[in-house]
């Protein structure tokens, strides 16, 4: 296999996918219909569909690619050598297992430029090219492609021509550009990824119908691929943020069901009373959290999607088998000798390690219930199960939802198990947090933590509004004889009052002094007059008038700006700064303070929840929460990068964490190291939400490149993030696997190795 290059083992799957036929898989197309591959591209169904099946062959290994090499798993007694060599970063080389074939991802590619090179996009149908649309939708699977090709293997062959032979492939790979990271977008967009988004706006997401996998149906629209999406994720993946915040902005207005944060919220944890060796115990249980994978078309946006038995189509049971679970007369069940990938006690720890909250209501009071447990996503994830031989050990179940259980503490008794008969690629929570991650480091931190806290709608948001305190008048001043006490004359007198701003949160109003009508007389220096908010009263002087006034004094009269608090019950981003509303007026994009579409006025009278936080930790949004606040988070966050560098121990280091903030207010200034914070935070969102799910390796790296071109030395961070996987959150920052650690200093040891 060594021996062969890239393009030549394309060219040979390519010859079995063009010989072989399957009429028992939904989506393999009838291939001997065709007569030459110049077919290949002629008829829509047969060359989108046939393309999704590709996608089929490489969407389980995608996620076990991706999750295997992060901090949030680990191996087991029965990790097998092949999932060992993967997890521990073994020597990975390509065709060593079936797991490490890029020439199957390279298939998806050639399949996407067959169709590309043959397709007639100028077939009309009512007026309308149809063949447009599908054209848009596979320029997105060609890209999302090769996002996972990069995000694998580091810089890979950037071909768009279709391969027919060896002699093509070898020639090929010779002149075709390399794309990375740095500039795949460059290239999708080139190679026409720009021009699907154009007509994607315009004609939509191709609908082939149903999907009947033998377990139910599935909308042929939910196997698509948003072109918003890819173009957005390959933007982030190049450190260009401005774009990836509008092009996933674009995906919330133009193709999102709803809010995306109503779709954080639409599955959530839970607090509930149990009996525990007959005592009422308070725990978070994971509530209705089990359907974030299973939401298709809500929460789940696109999927690769299977069959429930071979006879129905193709069947995915990869990431069954090593999680811990086995199929046996129909009911799937866990079982400890299965399991090869098990959550790390980074993660298990992380989830312990957050507070549930859940408030009452007595008059103007709310009076917080105590929880045990953590953060609900750890029963969701990854519960800790008991089997049938009485052994207990935390079990992987997010492709494996639990169903009928028995808690006792955070153990569920041994019961059945259901099956998604699908992947999940795309989640709205996923694209919320990446949009997060983009307008953080594009220089809102503040916005960025209210993905998390409170959810982006307007009630939640402070208003940002300007005023006018200043005014010219007439006025008819009284000219006294001060010896006499006598009224000498009364004269019209022009002149300027300007006025203080009031702002109570509520409303903003211009207070004009005692006497609103009292002029402002020049004195000694013109400037000092009005500095601050000071009315100067000088009777008997000269008066002014504004050609008296130097410009610079006077632009500071007119639009002066104030903040109003958010009007949700909650309080809702009350952390949010006035320069960082000053600042989101620049972008269309960050339109969540004003657009309507974002408007939700149930939360003026009713407390919610809408905040990426809240589906693990309850209640979560507003003043309520004293310790998920913008500024004990991102103290905390600064004082763990401060332990990582100078190796603090963790008493050491919540110490320093308490010198950083005072109540609510963050006593660290410097935006850059906030930044940096808030995108740490970011991080240990994306474990407790995403986990298992195969971004977090590739998330790592990602962030990694973030970092270090702010400077904040993202191969160090990413290297002590690796090393301590077998690590609790609360273990002191020194504490590392070391060999782990130096292997990862070396990026060379990030991504999977191409053939040579």
């Amino acid at each position: 296999m060594k021996n062969k290059s890239i393009l030549s083992i394309l060219t040979f799957a390519l010859s079995a996918m063009l010989l072989t036929t399957s009429c028992e898989d939904m989506l393999t197309p009838d291939l001997d219909r065709y007569a030459s591959e110049k077919e290949y591209g002629k008829d829509s169904i047969y060359s989108a569909v046939g393309i999704l099946r590709s996608i089929q062959n490489v969407a389980e290994r995608t996620v076990l690619l991706g999750e295997s090499r992060g901090d949030l798993v680990v191996s087991g007694t029965y990790t097998t050598d092949s999932i060992s060599n993967l997890i521990d970063f073994g020597e990975a080389v390509n065709g060593s297992s079936a797991l490490l074939n890029v020439a199957d991802y390279y298939h998806v590619v050639n399949a996407c430029n067959f169709y590309l090179a043959n397709v007639d996009t100028t077939v009309t149908q009512n007026n309308v090219k149809i063949m447009k649309r599908e054209w848009a939708q596979v320029q997105a699977m060609r890209a999302w492609a090769y996002i996972q090709l990069v995000r694998l293997y580091g810089e890979v062959p950037f071909v768009t021509t279709p391969v027919t032979s060896t002699n093509e492939a070898e020639a090929l790979q010779k002149s075709s550009p390399k794309a990375n990271a740095s500039n795949l977008i460059t290239l999708l967009n080139e190679a026409g990824l720009a021009k699907a988004y154009d007509v994607q706006h315009a004609l939509g997401i191709p609908d082939y119908g149903t999907f009947t996998s033998g377990g139910g149906g599935y909308s042929s629209v939910n196997n698509m691929f948003p072109v918003q999406l890819v173009m957005a994720d390959a933007y982030l993946m190049g450190n260009d943020y401005e774009n990836a915040a509008f092009y996933y902005h674009d995906y919330f207005i133009y193709n999102a069901k709803n809010n995306p944060s109503y779709q954080a919220a639409s599955n959530k944890a839970e607090g509930r009373s149990i009996k525990f060796a007959g005592i009422d115990v308070d725990i978070v249980n994971s509530g209705n959290l089990t359907n974030a994978l299973t939401s298709i078309g809500n929460e789940v946006i696109t999927t690769s999607a299977g069959a429930s038995t071979s006879a129905n189509g193709f069947v995915f049971d990869v990431l069954q088998n090593v999680t811990g679970f086995k199929m046996e007369e129909g009911q799937l069940s866990a079982y400890e000798q299965n399991q090869q990938v098990l959550p790390s006690p980074q993660f298990i720890s992380l989830c312990k390690a957050q507070r549930f909250n859940k408030f009452s209501v007595d008059g103007d009071i709310y009076k917080r219930e105590e929880f045990m447990g953590g953060d609900g996503r750890l029963p969701a994830w990854a519960p800790r199960v008991e089997y049938r031989n009485g052994d207990q050990s935390y079990t992987i179940d997010k492709f494996m939802p639990l169903r009928n259980s028995t808690y006792e503490g955070d153990n569920i008794r041994y019961n059945a198990f259901s099956k998604n008969y699908y992947v999940p690629l795309y989640r709205s929570v996923e694209v919320l947090l990446r949009y997060a991650e983009a307008v953080n480091r594009l220089g809102f931190p503040e916005l960025a933590f209210g993905v998390l806290k409170d959810g982006l709608y307007v009630q939640n948001m402070p208003t940002l509004g300007t005023t006018d305190i200043v005014k010219s008048v007439n006025k008819l001043e009284k000219i006294m004889d001060t010896e006499a006490d006598t009224l000498l004359r009364v004269d019209t007198i022009p002149g300027v009052i300007v006025g203080k701003l009031v702002n109570d949160g509520l409303s903003a109003t211009v207070n004009y002094g005692l006497d609103s009508t009292v002029v402002v007389y020049s004195v000694e220096g013109v400037d000092s007059i009005y500095a601050g908010d000071t009315i100067w009263v000088n009777a008997g002087l000269a008066p002014i008038t504004l050609a008296d006034i130097p410009e610079s004094v006077q632009e500071k009269w007119y639009d002066v700006e104030y903040m109003l608090t958010p009007k949700a019950l909650s309080g809702g981003m009350y952390y949010l700064s006035q320069d960082e509303m000053r600042d989101m007026k620049k972008y269309s994009f960050l339109d969540f303070d004003a657009n309507s579409k974002w408007s939700n006025s149930d939360l003026v009278e009713n407390f919610g929840n809408f905040g990426v936080h809240s589906r693990g930790c309850g209640d979560v949004a507003g003043i309520c929460d004293t310790v998920y606040t913008y500024a004990r988070q991102v103290a905390e966050k600064v004082a763990e990068d401060y332990a990582r560098k100078n190796g603090l121990s963790y008493a050491d280091q919540e110490a320093y964490a308490k010198t950083l903030y005072s109540g609510d207010t963050l006593l660290v200034t410097d935006k850059a190291t906030i930044i940096n914070a808030v995108e740490n935070i970011l991080m240990d969102e994306s474990a407790l939400e995403l986990a298992f799910e195969g971004h977090r390796f590739t998330d790592l790296i990602r962030v990694a490149g973030h970092k270090n071109e702010a400077g904040f030395d993202g191969t160090e961070w990413l290297a002590w993030k690796i090393a301590r996987r077998e690590q609790n959150v609360t273990d002191d920052a020194s504490q590392v696997n070391a060999t782990l650690r130096t292997k990862m200093l070396n990026k060379e040891n990030w991504y999977y190795k191409l053939p040579e």
